[in-house]
């Protein structure tokens, strides 16, 4: 599922709390986009943070939707923020959404078939194979940046212009 924007808090908790979710949005600071492979989700978080995951769905719960939304950020490893109004693109996580799901399906079929007993090589393998199909997955995710991009891009200038249209029809200009 991806789209452009949370309908509520309550979504986008709902989301951040069951797994994985990419947030390509624009930064305020600098106008720069950024995506953040964020989460609520306590499984993916460190366990001294679960204090603060508890206060940031308190507080989320709480807010108009003006101030921002504070999530766990996977690749930096820390709490980051981001503005619901500023996305560009959500979707559940490609990169880690199945990941344990994946893990759980390798060491079942290694067990199974093994005597119940996983060796080193066989967590090698299965880091391994694992690693390669999330490297496949970020490299399909890296080609289609610039196309999502664009579309932003042509759908903001788009809106900008119907905009400034209907405000030349209501000072009497033309159109």
């Amino acid at each position: 599922m991806s789209k452009n924007e949370f309908s509520s808090i309550d979504e986008a908790l709902d989301m951040l709390s069951e797994g994985v979710v990419d947030i390509t949005f624009i930064k305020k600071t600098d106008g720069s986009v950024r995506t953040m492979h964020s989460t609520l989700d306590k499984l993916r978080i460190p366990y001294g943070e679960y204090d603060t995951v508890n206060s940031v769905i308190a507080n989320s719960l709480i807010s108009d939707g003006s101030s921002p939304l504070v999530v766990w950020d996977l690749y930096n490893n820390g709490w980051r923020s981001f503005y619901m109004g500023s996305t560009i693109e959500i979707e559940e996580s490609l990169v880690f959404g199945d990941t344990t799901q994946m893990v759980e399906e390798m060491v079942q079929e290694k067990v199974s078939g093994d005597e119940g007993l996983l060796t080193g090589e066989d967590t090698d393998g299965i880091i391994s194979n694992i690693t390669d199909i999330i490297i496949g997955r970020i490299e399909k995710a890296t080609k289609d940046a610039p196309e999502r991009i664009a579309a932003f891009t042509a759908s903001k200038i788009s809106q900008m212009l119907i905009n400034t249209i209907k405000g030349m029809k209501l000072r009497g200009g033309r159109g």
